[in-house]
């Protein structure tokens, strides 16, 4: 070619040398991103307190991925919407839709419809939305919701669906107390499912199943299926063990009261016949003083009806042969002995209080009757002046003293002769029954409300122990079905 041809190309030459670098350079794919990516590899995340608690831990498992970040705690799907209409931009390539943590478990289209929506506005987009793990309504669990997540997965090839629901089934040592937040771990393990999903949409790796697959392969769904089998048994069995321990409670209150009721009755039985007894022993020594006054009576009655063969007895001569000094102590010696006696015989019961009250009443009678008799034979002998200075008593006075005696006798055995006794206390049959029941097992035989409170109580454990049993093969089913889907990952 000749030097003016050569210089004729420059121009043209220098240019297509120029152009050829840049236009290679737009047509080379983006390092680590599909090369038919919408987007500039933005990531938009949208959710509720779940993700606020997630966000700490994204950014860690996407190093160098531009994202875009809004959620906020207590949010529905239909509001996590609204926070994805503020945000989206045509720039972002993934959406992270994590949302229905919020909604009412009985209205799943709601979350179904949101995602729709999202999908209207972003076109081809990749989405990762992940299954839902919330509070139950109701007795209704988040099955509808995953159905309606896995249903629009299935519909929208690529879709992520990182499985949530199913790590916070299994993981209860990365959820919180209430069951619906997870720990710090369980944010990190949630974020790190997140992430891969995110990472499959960037690759253009996402359609198919796994870990961070589009559409659930049959073992995940067969273990979706077991865990949310288990999951409901375990509402049921709490709450039928919850209805078994409250019936307990009300077995033991019945049990209680009736205890309490027969334990009173007896106490009340016990009360009344301590006090009929009180009473009965009352009457019986009231009486047994009675006749023991009567009998002392008929002593002195007989003392004076034989004063003479008394006055001549030789236990009276020789206190008449004696001063004073020395009768006057042997009378009350005397006295004092038949005294101490006869309060020991009155310290006992029956017959032998009726001899001690006779002995108490006999006895000043016997001391002023042998004051009286040696002070007559004093006189009579000349030594002594009677008492009042005349010639002596008269003859009837020991019959008016025998009189005055008799006469106090005959009331005394009166009123211990016709005294009659306390009437026994008047219980009622039932109070008595029930007394009579306490002695034993004081709950049996049981009430017809007991019983019906037992029967009641024992239907109800009864169904707890079957429903605990459920619950284990629940569980068993979970873990086989864990084992499978692990195998169809390939060990992951």
């Amino acid at each position: 070619m000749t030097k003016s041809a050569i210089a004729a190309l420059g121009p043209a030459l220098l240019l297509s040398l120029a152009i050829a670098p840049a236009a290679a350079l737009a047509q080379a794919p983006r390092d680590g991103l599909a090369a038919d990516l919408p987007g500039d590899g933005g990531v938009l995340v949208v959710g509720d307190s779940l993700e606020v608690l997630t966000k700490p831990y994204l950014q860690r498992h996407l190093p160098g991925v531009p994202l875009t970040h809004n959620a906020v705690g207590g949010y529905n799907s239909n509001q996590i919407f609204d926070l994805f209409e503020e945000s989206y931009k045509p720039s972002q390539s993934v959406i992270v839709f994590d949302a229905g943590t919020n909604d009412n478990p009985n209205y799943p289209q709601i979350v179904a419809g949101n995602l729709d929506a999202v999908t209207k506005r972003i076109g081809d987009r990749c989405m990762v939305v992940p299954t839902i793990h919330g509070l139950s309504v109701g007795g209704v669990g988040n099955g509808g919701k995953n159905r309606a997540v896995r249903a629009f997965a299935e519909s929208r090839p690529g879709t992520q669906t990182p499985n949530w629901a199913r790590v916070a089934a299994t993981r209860s040592d990365l959820m919180q107390p209430d069951d619906l937040h997870p720990t710090p771990e369980g944010a990190d393990r949630r974020a790190r499912l997140i992430a891969e999903g995110v990472q499959a949409c960037l690759a253009g790796t996402g359609i198919g199943a796994g870990p961070g697959g589009g559409g659930p392969s049959a073992a995940e769904r067969e273990l979706d299926r077991a865990t949310e089998r288990w999951r409901a048994l375990g509402r049921e069995a709490r709450a039928a063990g919850g209805r078994a321990s409250r019936a307990g409670d009300e077995v033991r209150g019945v049990r209680g009261a009736l205890v309490a009721g027969r334990d009173a009755a007896a106490a009340e039985v016990a009360e009344l016949e301590a006090d009929h007894a009180r009473r009965v022993e009352d009457y019986a020594k009231r009486k047994e003083i009675a006749i023991g006054l009567a009998l002392g009576l008929v002593a002195l009655i007989v003392i004076a009806l034989a004063w003479p063969q008394i006055r001549g007895s030789r236990p009276i001569g020789w206190l008449a042969g004696k001063s004073i000094l020395v009768a006057l102590p042997a009378i009350l010696g005397v006295m004092v002995l038949l005294g101490l006696s006869a309060a020991l015989l009155i310290g006992g019961q029956g017959w032998s209080r009726t001899a001690g009250v006779a002995l108490a009443v006999t006895t000043p009678g016997l001391g002023i009757a042998a004051l009286v008799g040696r002070h007559s034979i004093r006189v009579e002998r000349g030594t002594r002046k009677t008492l009042l200075g005349g010639t002596g008593s008269p003859r009837w006075t020991r019959y008016a003293v025998a009189a005055l005696m008799g006469a106090l006798c005959v009331a005394a055995g009166v009123d211990g002769l016709t005294r009659t006794g306390p009437e026994p206390p008047v219980i009622a049959d039932a109070v008595r029954k029930a007394a009579v029941y306490s002695q034993g097992d004081p709950a049996e035989p049981p009430t017809s409300e007991l019983v019906v409170a037992r029967k009641k109580a024992a239907s109800l454990r009864i169904r707890a122990r079957r429903l605990r049993a459920k619950l284990r093969a629940a569980g068993a089913d979970v873990a086989r079905a864990e084992r499978k889907f692990a195998r169809s990952s390939g060990g992951s």
